[in-house]
């Protein structure tokens, strides 16, 4: 049975107002571009912050496809004198949608997102942390922080040519860096991997990894946290895989899983009266994961007594597995400014292999100071924010030095409480005597921005928000 879209409907749908203002905290990077903004009418949309939805017209032909597939699900399951309503009843649900008339939004608001789109000179984005809207020079986001936080590195970063190499035999008709890319992963996968297994791990008609950027509005210093947009790309789907069967061996006793248990774990414990709350982070730590000795690392853990092969039902080696992790994380291809580039070492932020690695590596580091005795008495990491618990300043620093030697490709930094208050995790620690209480953490960077109430979304999405 098919649904016949030929009768008639008409549905009626209360207008909404959305010329109600809403003020919220908008940084500006670009003094001079702030003004342009304002100027444009731009403000009248950015305060509305980055999730605000206008209502978009779904072409018929799209609903109608997507209520017939759905009437192609349930089918099976429906008995023979259900068919018939179910059928009449999806199509009258179709038909008032398409009928029905959507909400205009003002003229105004309308004019000022037309004449923000015009502006090719600056960048509209969102803090890496919090909510609220940054604007800033286009300049000054590809080249002077971006840039300088990868592709300007070129022990990490190299230029990749879309120059067809030269080669004995037949030139290929078609020549680019992905196609070589996905045919190389291709093979590799089919080659270790059951079929069924494969078919889902290699991607077809991929696309290019997009490195951008969010700026850190929280910092004294204006810096860059750049992060590859990888989804879809010629080696996600086996990334993905691969990070859901080695999770496990990226872990440790010391490693924060679920930040609920560990707010219940210190606040059930008892400290030196004495002692004080230090957090340790790690300086860019994704891009200065030594990848090579952390897949190899990784390897060696999870054939030990078989548990990779035993676990999985699967009959492979361990320098298959090297060779399944060097191409799902090595030598990831992504485009910056137009340009091709790979990223030789370290793991890319946004990587499905990320956390991964990061965590590996850094739990490696972890299992060699509790071998040498080097570890605080109570010490938790979740990926690159440690929070531990020191006996005195000197002795915290003492610690950071330990940190620092460890390896040559990382390096940690040191905050120490203030007034018995430390930030960690979303969460202000506060040491009291012998125990530790919490509560919520808010950046002084927070603008409070959740979700316009004009927004076009469902009215759950809204209650759940306010």
């Amino acid at each position: 049975m098919r649904l016949n879209f030929n009768e008639h409907f008409e549905i009626k749908m209360s207008d909404r107002n959305f010329t109600q203002r809403f003020d919220v905290v908008m940084t500006s990077l670009s003094k001079d571009k702030k003004i342009t903004v304002q100027q444009s009418g731009g403000s009248t949309v950015l305060c509305r912050g980055l999730k605000f939805s206008l209502p978009q017209r779904i072409s018929a032909i799209n609903v109608q496809a997507s209520f017939e597939k759905l009437y192609w699900k349930l089918e099976r399951t429906l008995s023979d004198d259900k068919k018939e309503l179910t059928a009449a009843t999806l199509r009258s649900i179709a038909l008032n949608y398409i009928e029905s008339k959507l909400p205009k939004p003002p003229k105004t608001l309308q004019r000022a997102i037309k004449q923000l789109k015009q502006l090719d000179n600056i960048v509209v984005t969102k803090p890496d942390k919090g909510t609220g809207v940054v604007v800033m020079n286009k300049s000054d986001y590809v080249y002077s922080l971006l840039g300088q936080a990868s592709i300007n590195d070129t022990s990490i970063f190299a230029p990749v040519s879309l120059q067809r190499p030269k080669m004995k035999g037949r030139p290929l008709k078609h020549y680019h860096p992905l196609l070589q890319k996905e045919k190389h992963l291709d093979s590799v996968v089919r080659k270790i991997l059951p079929k069924e297994i494969a078919n889902s791990a290699c991607q077809k008609g991929s696309r290019l990894a997009h490195r951008y950027g969010l700026p850190k509005t929280r910092k004294d210093k204006l810096s860059m946290r750049p992060i590859l947009s990888a989804t879809g790309t010629y080696n996600y789907a086996l990334a993905k895989w691969i990070d859901e069967k080695l999770k496990p061996l990226s872990v440790n006793r010391y490693t924060i899983s679920d930040t609920f248990a560990f707010a219940e774990e210190i606040q059930n414990l008892k400290v030196d009266e004495n002692d004080i709350l230090v957090s340790y982070d790690v300086t860019s730590l994704f891009t200065n994961v030594s990848l090579k000795e952390t897949i190899e690392m990784i390897a060696e853990k999870a054939f030990v007594n078989n548990w990779f092969n035993e676990t999985h039902k699967l009959n492979i080696t361990q320098p298959d597995l090297i060779q399944l992790l060097e191409v799902a994380a090595k030598n990831q291809l992504f485009q910056f400014d137009g340009k091709l580039y790979e990223q030789t070492d370290g793991v890319a932020m946004g990587s499905p292999l990320g956390p991964l690695m990061a965590n590996a590596f850094l739990s490696s580091i972890e299992e060699k100071l509790e071998h040498d005795n080097k570890l605080p008495e109570f010490y938790r990491r979740c990926v690159d924010d440690t929070l531990a618990t020191m006996k005195d300043v000197p002795a915290a620093e003492a610690f950071l030095t330990t940190l620092n030697n460890c390896h040559p490709s990382i390096n940690f930094t040191m905050e120490l409480a203030s007034d018995n208050k430390l930030p960690f995790l979303g969460m202000e620690i506060l040491k009291k005597g012998h125990k530790l209480e919490t509560s919520v953490y808010r950046k002084p960077t927070n603008t409070g921005l959740l979700l316009h109430h004009q927004s076009h979304v469902d009215k759950r999405n809204k209650e759940i928000a306010h």
